[in-house]
This record gives structure tokens, C-alpha cells and sequence, in this order.
């Protein structure tokens, strides 16, 4: 194996690690957070199917992205919203708790947007890893982690 397939495989490891893994471990305290914040009861709004969908969201995006495929990554989002759109006009029961379809659609909506967000940082990391720019790698691993954080300060100290 030459050191440039090394560096390859490294890169889509890297890549794909960050967006999958360490993008579900941050997005989904803040969805959590977002659906107990909104009256749900704990551990139900992002329940393991919603996490097992995000991780596949961020693998795709960050796939699709290096593949020089974005096209595929505003489709997926168009099918995806137009799925969840049809229930929005509604309150969703959660528990005990009837949530307001505008809070559910918005909680959507920033998951989503931080799915996007760690998928496109997998690719960038891809990217760097194959550049060698470890700087840039690191401001950007970090960088969104610590974006991710202050988030997720902000909406605990939001009142319900």
C-alpha cells in the first residue's frame, strides 16, 4: 500500500469519525436538551432511531461533499424536511406532554442544521488530513465542538 492510499484511507477515517461519532455525541445532547427544554420528558425527544438517522446524515454529507456530490446532500435534506413537514402543522405528544408544532418543527430544524454543519466538518478534516494542514484541522475539529458548546449553554440557560 503506497503512502498516499494510507493517507486516503486516513482521511476518509478521520473524516467520517468526527462527523459520525463525535457529531452524535454533541448533537444530540443539544437536541436533547432542546426537546426537554420544550416539556418532553427526559430521554424521549431524540429517541436511538432519530440518532442512528443523524449518524447516517453526517456519513453522507461528509461522503457526498468529498465526492464532489452536494447536489445529493440538498436532496436528501428536501426529502427529509418534506417527511417531517406534513406533521408540522400539528402538536406532537410526547409522553404526557402535547409539544407545539412550531417548537417540534424548530427542533427539526437545528438538528438538522448541526447534522449539516458535522458533516461538512468531516469533509473539510478529509481534506486537510490529505493536504497535511493540521492547523487548519484543528481549528475547525475544535472550533465546532466549542460552537457546539456555547449552543448548548445558551439554550440551558433559556427559560422553558
Amino acid at each position: 500500500m503506497t503512502p498516499e492510499n494510507v493517507r486516503w484511507i486516513l482521511a476518509w477515517g478521520a473524516g467520517l469519525v468526527y462527523s459520525v461519532l463525535i457529531g452524535a455525541f454533541f448533537v444530540k445532547r443539544v437536541v436533547e436538551l432542546l426537546w426537554q427544554k420544550a416539556g418532553a420528558p427526559a430521554k424521549q425527544g431524540a429517541a436511538s432511531l432519530s440518532l442512528f438517522t443523524g449518524m447516517l446524515d453526517r456519513a453522507l454529507y461528509a461522503g457526498a461533499l468529498q465526492l464532489n456530490l452536494a447536489g445529493f446532500v440538498a436532496v436528501w435534506l428536501a426529502y427529509k424536511t418534506y417527511g417531517a413537514s406534513r406533521d408540522w402543522d400539528k402538536p406532537r405528544q410526547v409522553g404526557n406532554q402535547s409539544i407545539a408544532a412550531r417548537t417540534v418543527r424548530h427542533i427539526f430544524l437545528i438538528g438538522n442544521g448541526l447534522n449539516v454543519l458535522y458533516g461538512a466538518a468531516g469533509w473539510k478534516l478529509m481534506q486537510f488530513v490529505q493536504g497535511s494542514e493540521w492547523v487548519k484541522l484543528a481549528i475547525v475539529a475544535v472550533g465546532l465542538v466549542v460552537a457546539t458548546l456555547v449552543l448548548e449553554l445558551w439554550v440551558r440557560r433559556q427559560a422553558r
